[in-house]
Parts: structure tokens; sequence; C-alpha cells
């Protein structure tokens, strides 16, 4: 920490006292209090608390009714463990303030008003912090994180080899090789997917704390890691941390990407999509408010506007995701579950209306990084075959807009091609016949959720773009044209001529340039 503060300057930025939770725990005398910070103003940093609540939580919490009682103080005793061991941790640090969603943020009742403004301030509570502790293996908040280790067993690993003489360097008898030490390093892979194997390791809420925290020290059942802008997954086994180059941007608090520009950023949102759909969420309505805090630090930093769950400058190529498990590439048979109970989430054109991993397609350049392209497909060229021309979007919270969502729609300008055959293969794969795309062959379809091919009749499919690929096979250079589209159905639910999402589709071209569809039309999805 000391190191950090002093000699790290990506986290020096980071060193202002000035902005602070509606709530925080002075920690300052034997029995922890509630303060209020707009009229008992801190003129200190603060740490703030990752945690998981539990299956079946029945914790000390704020409530209208507790309210009184955490403004005169609670004895330490009195916490749940995992709060308590957290107390203990600030004091250890030298810090006074703490916060924590469940004792700063009132949670009487369902979506209260305490709780729609709060959630307002997610960025600004975990992006101000002075440290983030997270309780990685503590499954809930009754079992705490402190655990009893043998150092033995983590401690940096050191070994001695002799060294291998230079060049035509003889040695004569008797001589000696140098002998120089070597750190065996565990694979920053190895490192996070330890992490993600503790309880807090894969729940969404948890991915907006760590990475807009500006330190994050990780609390696992075998050993402490400490993440900064500076630092990559230090460690009581690599106490320098990782070199950042071996690590994913993904797992760099998103302050480090300061110096990005904005198409970068975007692509980086892309990444943080594909890490954030493989994690839980106990609250299905959440899928939007656990991700907001990062899409509004994107937004503050690119100045695009956000749409349920994309930036305007995405779209519609952003459009283009689908279903799939952790292999790649992915297929038909590998389907996600579309919210459909309760109250409404997202349109279907969004990632959000999906419960399970998404993907999206390769669609992009090769001017930023993209965790998900294959380093030997190179994107050569293409053009768009469709536009975004309007959009709507009503909120639950009017001035949340990286909140709950109410309903929304896109208009696309575009070529909307009817399929002329729905069928099942013998195998039992759905394929469309549709004589209106460029592709010489059926697309290849991935469908979001299982449909009958009765359900899809009609289907249209609506291209999106087409890009180029140049890959390699073996030492020879290759090249492929491909088309990629949204497969559509008439909405049911709404008698405005609108259209719903069931998947997308791609479709190898014949590489006779120009691709050119006649006849466009506005497509509304919702």
């Amino acid at each position: 920490m000391k190191r950090c503060l002093a000699n790290h300057q990506r986290c020096k930025a980071n060193r202002q006292f000035e902005n602070f939770p509606t709530r925080l725990l002075h920690l300052s005398s034997s029995a922890i209090r509630m303060i209020e910070t707009a009229s008992e103003r801190p003129k200190e940093p603060y740490a703030a608390l990752s945690h998981c609540w539990g299956q079946h939580p029945n914790q000390l919490r704020l409530t209208v009714d507790t309210y009184d009682t955490f403004r005169h103080g609670i004895e330490l005793a009195a916490l749940p463990k995992t709060f308590g061991d957290a107390v203990e941790v600030a004091r250890s640090l030298g810090i006074n303030y703490l916060w924590i969603d469940s004792l700063c943020i009132i949670q009487s009742g369902d979506q209260n008003a305490d709780w729609t403004r709060e959630i307002r301030s997610m960025a600004s509570v975990y992006s101000n912090c002075h440290v983030n502790i997270a309780a990685s293996c503590a499954a809930n908040t009754q079992s705490g994180f402190f655990r009893t280790r043998d150092y033995n067993a983590i401690g940096p690993c050191t070994i001695s080899l002799a060294s291998s003489p230079k060049g035509n360097e003889r040695l004569a008898m008797g001589d000696t090789l140098p002998v120089q030490d070597y750190a065996i390093l565990p694979s920053p892979g190895r490192l996070e997917t330890l992490m993600r194997r503790h309880p807090l390791g894969m729940r969404a809420w948890v991915l907006q704390e760590r990475l807009l925290s500006p330190r994050t020290l990780h609390f696992s059942d075998q050993q402490l890691y400490w993440e900064c802008n500076d630092t990559f997954l230090a460690s009581e086994s690599v106490p320098g941390g990782l070199p950042s180059s071996w690590g994913w941007q993904i797992s760099m608090p998103v302050f480090s990407l300061r110096g990005k520009d904005e198409y970068d950023l975007r692509i980086t949102w892309l990444d943080v999509l594909f890490d954030y759909t493989r994690r839980a969420l106990t609250i299905s309505m959440d899928k939007f408010p656990a991700i907001g805090a990062i899409a509004e630090v994107v937004q503050t930093h690119t100045g695009d506007k956000y749409l349920a769950g994309f930036f305007l400058a995405q779209l519609p190529r952003a459009l283009l995701w689908f279903c799939t498990g952790d292999r790649s590439p992915p297929f038909t048979e590998k389907l996600g579950k579309r919210h459909a109970e309760g109250p409404y989430r997202a349109p279907t054109w969004s990632w959000a209306c999906i419960d399970g991993p998404v993907s999206f397609a390769r669609c992009y350049p090769d001017k930023a990084t993209h965790s998900n392209v294959a380093p030997r497909n190179k994107f050569t060229g293409g053009g768009d075959f469709s536009s975004l021309i309007d959009w709507k979007m009503a909120l639950v919270d009017s001035q949340n807009p990286f909140g709950q969502v109410k309903d929304a729609y896109i208009v696309l300008r575009g070529p909307l091609i009817e399929v002329e055959e729905v069928g099942e293969s013998p195998r039992g794969k759905t394929y469309f016949k549709s004589s209106g795309l460029l592709s010489h062959e059926d697309p290849w379809l991935y469908f979001d959720v299982k449909f009958e091919p009765a359900q899809m009749k009609p289907a249209f499919l609506l291209p999106i773009l087409w890009r180029a690929w140049g890959y390699m096979s073996g030492t020879q250079k290759m090249s492929q044209d491909v088309e990629y589209g949204l497969v559509l159905v008439r909405s049911s639910a709404y008698d405005d001529g609108s259209y719903e999402r069931i998947g997308m589709f791609e479709g190898t071209l014949d590489a006779k340039t120009p691709y050119v569809y006649q006849g466009d039309q506005e497509v509304r999805i919702r």
C-alpha cells in the first residue's frame, strides 16, 4: 500500500478525498457508528467491501427501523463475521471509514427509493475508495475471510541454476559455471482461475467493484492478492506482481485505461460483457444495474450515448452477439435462456435479455486488441448493409440511464429478407433457405433460445455487414468474405409492425465484390 501511494504514478491520481458515499461506517471508536457524510464530512479516505450475501441472507442490515441504532453505534461483536474481519483489515491499514452496501444503503422493502438513488452512485463509491477489501473466500456474511495457511506452500519459489557457456566459450578443468537465481511464476490464467473459484469470484456485481476500485486486496483461502492501476495480481507467491503484459486488459482496473482512445474503450466494453455474462446474479432484474457503473465510466471517457447495454457508436455491428459456452466456435445447440417471467428486463436485441454467456462476432478491425479474436484471423476489409436511424428507451429510474429499462426499441435501415423455407435436419438442427441472401450457401444459424420451426414462420434475415478475413492455413495465406446479420420474427406483443430478434446468422460470400442489396426497409426491433 505504501509503495503504491508513494511510487505508482497512475495510482497517485486517485488520492483526492472529496467524493464520499452518502453514508459511511466510522471505525475510530470501539463502537461502529454510521455517519451521514453530508453533515459529518470525513477528512480521510475510506475503504469499501466486496462480499457475498449468501443464499439465505439473514444478517444485520440498515433499515428504517435500525437507522437510529446504527447512528448511535454498534459493537464490533454484533457485526457478522465477514464485516468484522473487514473492520479489522481497515483499522490495520490505518483507515477509519468503511463502506459496506447492506450497512450503508437502506434495505427496507423491494427496490426502495434509497436503493434506487444510491445505485446511481456505484461508480463513484468504488472509484473513490482508498482500497477495496474483497472477501473472496467468504461464502456469506457469517463465514469471515481470515484463514490459516501454510506459508511454505505459497511463498515465493526460486531455484538456482548453472548458466551454460556462451557461444564458443570453453571451460578449463576445474572451472565452475556461474549460478543464477530464477523465480518460478504461476501463469496469470492459473491465478485468475483460482480467484474465480472462490465464492466471490463469479458474482456479477463484483466485476464492476473490482474493475473500478483503484486498489483491491483479495482475501482468498490460500493467500492474499493485490491489484492496482500499476500492479497485476501481486500475491504472497509473487510479491512484486506479474508483468502486466502477461495479463488481460480486463483484469486491470478501468482507470488504467484512461490513456486509450474512444474506439479501444468500446472494444473493452465488449470484453467486459464477455466476462459479465458468465457471472451469476441472484436477482434477475439487476442485469443492467450490476454493470451500470462500468458503463457510466466508459460513457464519461467516450461521451457516447448508452442504450440498453450498448453504446450508440457500436450499433448496429455490436448487435451481432450469440449465445455460447466457454469453447469456440459456437454451434446452434449452445442456447441461452431468455428472461420471460416477471417484469420487462431488456429488448430482444440486447444481450441482457439472455440468462447465460454471450460472445460477439469478430467484426472489428485489428486496431484494438480484442480477446475474443483469434490472432491468426485478421480483419482486412468490409462494408455495412444496415445502419441505425432511430431508437427509444424508457427507464424505470429516469435519472439513471445505466439502470433498469421499461421498454426500448431500435430502428435499422437495411435489406429485410423473408426466409423461404424453415426446416429441421435429420440431426435435429434447424435450417433456413433463402434465395435473397448474397451468401452462396445456407447460412449458419445461432439461435438465442430454443425455437420450434413452427414458431419461426415467417422468419426474416436482416444483413448487418460483411467482413473480409485473412488467415493462415499452414504456411499459406488465405482469405474469406463473410456476411453477418440478425434472425427476426414478427413481434406478437406489439401491433406496430415491430420485429423481435431470435438469433444471428453468418454466411460465406463468393468474393465477388461489390456486395450490394437492393430495396432497404426501415425495421423496428423490440
